[in-house]
């Protein structure tokens, strides 16, 4: 086994953490950050030699009741340099944060940022990164920068960049915007008519060509400077859409796929991983191999612990908190033979 880096961890899921977060958030978002947050406590509960405490508000402190030790976060410490004083007045041993916090208001960078500058560690991909995947218009840069097969892209009002036809089905997605929350289809049709919401005007969403296809997701987790970052198998993702609109419901894993498709994304992968330069924390790589199509491309890449994490833990009987810990570095990971389904609205 590696030598022990990470003992003193402190999870931190930012709607559970923040007062005004808990009580504001979507419910959708509130329901998935408590599944992973459970998951995650459950998983580094079981890691020997590691001291866990949980980082929660009072009110989230009082619906969840975990046995895992509790940083209790008062409704006074509202800004991330409040969080960073509690956390610092807490031990006087090194703390490595785990973070569970959406892109949504760059809420995750600032996150990120600030912890670091007040010298806590924090298990995530480099502060530049974590910025740069948590707009999709700057990940859509950083790909097509990079080489990486990626959907066409633009910035609302630069849509008819995209060559679309008046009536050809689009989506639009807030550029800072987490999971499903905030998207939906549209036209270019009825952007110009200014039935969008904010079109023409806002530069806070980005428009794709909305492709059919099978939506596929992959983690990879970093494993410490000059070390490979674990891959995940490809995960299914089950997205229903309603009212031109998506819900995210879980997957299967690992995804019905050829053994050269998977070996594809193993490959495009290690061109994900080289080019974030990712060694610490948990990436979630979006894809979708359109319909009659041999190849995928990438849809987004989330700079942190996703939904599909849920379905992962369910597909092994190692426990994954140990790789996010960097305590098996080289080992790998012994996956289920069955395919594993997954509902995060039930995880």
């Amino acid at each position: 086994m590696s030598e022990v880096r990470f003992k003193h961890v402190v999870l931190l899921e930012h709607i559970h953490v923040n007062s005004v977060a808990y009580q504001s958030a979507s419910g959708s978002l509130r329901r998935e950050g408590r599944h992973m947050l459970r998951g995650l406590m459950a998983d580094l509960s079981n890691v020997p030699d590691c001291e866990l405490r949980v980082a929660l508000c009072p009110q989230a402190a009082a619906d969840l009741q975990p046995e895992a030790a509790v940083i209790n976060v008062p409704e006074t410490a509202a800004g991330c340099d409040d969080l960073a004083d509690l956390l610092l007045s807490q031990t006087s041993e090194p703390v490595a944060v785990i973070l569970i916090a959406p892109e949504i208001g760059m809420a995750l960078p600032k996150l990120v940022r600030c912890l670091r500058r007040r010298g806590i560690a924090v298990l995530a991909p480099r502060t530049e990164v974590v910025e740069a995947c948590s707009d999709k218009w700057q990940t859509h840069e950083l790909l097509q920068r990079s080489g990486l097969p990626t959907i066409a892209t633009e910035r609302l009002e630069t849509i008819s960049r995209l060559g679309l036809a008046e009536d050809e089905k689009c989506i639009i997605k807030p550029r800072d915007g987490a999971g499903c929350e905030g998207v939906f289809t549209t036209t270019p049709r009825e952007i110009a008519r200014r039935q969008v919401p904010g079109a023409g005007s806002s530069p806070g969403r980005i428009v794709q060509p909305l492709i059919e296809g099978q939506s596929l997701s992959v983690g990879l987790i970093g494993q410490g400077q000059g070390h490979s970052p674990l891959f995940l198998p490809v995960a299914e993702q089950n997205i229903q859409w309603a009212g031109g609109r998506p819900r995210y419901r879980g997957g299967r894993v690992p995804a019905r796929l050829s053994a050269s498709l998977k070996s594809d994304i193993t490959d495009l992968c290690h061109r994900i991983a080289w080019t974030l330069q990712l060694e610490d924390g948990y990436v979630g790589v979006d894809l979708i191999l359109p319909s009659a199509a041999s190849s995928v491309i990438i849809t987004e890449i989330n700079p942190r612990l996703c939904s599909s994490y849920l379905g992962y833990r369910l597909a092994t009987p190692d426990n994954l908190a140990t790789w996010v810990l960097q305590r098996r570095i080289g080992a790998s990971v012994r996956w289920a033979d069955d395919t594993i389904e997954f509902d995060v609205e039930k995880s």
